[in-house]
């Protein structure tokens, strides 16, 4: 009982340092987002199909990725079947297709909930091994395609692309206690997820139960300097990729560790929930849309991608930090 009592008292007081700051940041990208502020960045998004040589209906999904990736991918899905493309376009069509999701993420999750979690420092080098990522999937998706695709398949966007592309963008004309109670329905969220997740990760901590794991993760934590005190919070990212860097996050605001190790820890702890999130979900939703063998090999190269940007960014910061 002493165990449970005390669980609850540490997952109630993360919760309390972390929820007010995330309140706040929520509500910021919410308003910014139903005006319209946010969205205007996506012009960046269309010329990216022109410059990988995917072909018109391609370029429609990409458009369409703007507002959704799984309506992108669905449509991409769709025409890959009719055999309007082939498998090596729908590829690199799901691909590009994610970019706009990652710039999204960008926005609405990483700059208003991981960098306060974490912290600036620690934070911003988070972040920055994510927008890597989403670099090395540009990289990928206009080196593969003007190699694969035909130059008759470069293209202008057709009229109502255009269009389609203005109405993503528009403004939107919520009124502010429909941004409030859209904000009120996301911060609940997180918060029950934050504190369920807590909650777990510290139980099976004092009861002993996750040992087991530190047989595969303390060599990588031993090899970067990473003290042991930062183990629990890594694992926590497995749990919950926000109650893991919350965890880090409190740990570095109190001066127990230093920006380094902190950045090293999140990076880690990122790289074990990507591991997680493409079994449980990356993996078996590509196969449903693309079949196994393009499906198969998009999550591949998804995940390939995705940890590369992270190890690159560890290999960074120890040759600045540790040199």
């Amino acid at each position: 009982m002493n165990i449970i009592i005390a669980s609850l008292l540490e997952a109630l007081h993360m919760c309390i340092r972390t929820v007010p700051v995330l309140a706040a940041s929520i509500l910021a990208v919410d308003v910014l987002t139903a005006f319209g502020i946010i969205n205007r960045f996506s012009f960046i998004i269309a010329p990216i199909a022109r410059m990988a040589r995917l072909s018109r209906e391609s370029t429609l999904a990409l458009v369409t990725s703007i507002g959704s990736t799984m309506s992108a991918d669905s449509m991409t899905a769709s025409l890959y079947r009719k055999g309007n493309i082939r498998g090596r376009e729908a590829l690199l069509s799901s691909q590009a297709n994610s970019i706009a999701a990652y710039l999204r993420e960008t926005f609405t999750y990483f700059v208003p909930v991981v960098i306060p979690l974490l912290g600036i420092g620690p934070g911003i080098i988070y972040v920055s091994a994510f927008i890597l990522n989403v670099l090395f999937k540009l990289v990928f998706v206009l080196g593969a395609g003007r190699w694969l695709a035909p130059k008759s398949l470069i293209n202008e966007p057709m009229a109502d692309e255009k269009t389609s592309l203005r109405q993503h963008i528009l403004p939107s004309q919520k009124c502010l206690t429909g941004i409030l109670r859209q904000s009120m329905r996301t911060m609940l969220h997180i918060t029950a997820v934050l504190f369920v997740a807590s909650l777990l990760i510290t139980l099976l901590d004092k009861t002993g139960n996750l040992r087991f794991v530190s047989i595969f993760v303390n060599p990588v934590m031993t090899m970067l300097q990473i003290p042991e005190d930062l183990f629990v919070p890594v694992f926590g990212y497995i749990a919950s990729p926000s109650a893991g860097a919350a965890a880090i996050g409190t740990m570095y605001k109190a001066g127990s560790v230093s920006l380094y190790c902190t950045a090293a820890a999140a990076l880690v702890g990122g790289m074990l929930s990507i591991i997680i999130s493409t079994i449980r979900y990356t993996i078996p939703r590509n196969i449903a849309l693309f079949g196994p063998k393009i499906g198969g090999v998009n999550a591949a190269v998804g995940f390939g991608m995705a940890v590369l940007s992270r190890v690159v960014m560890l290999v960074a910061i120890a040759v600045f930090f540790l040199q």
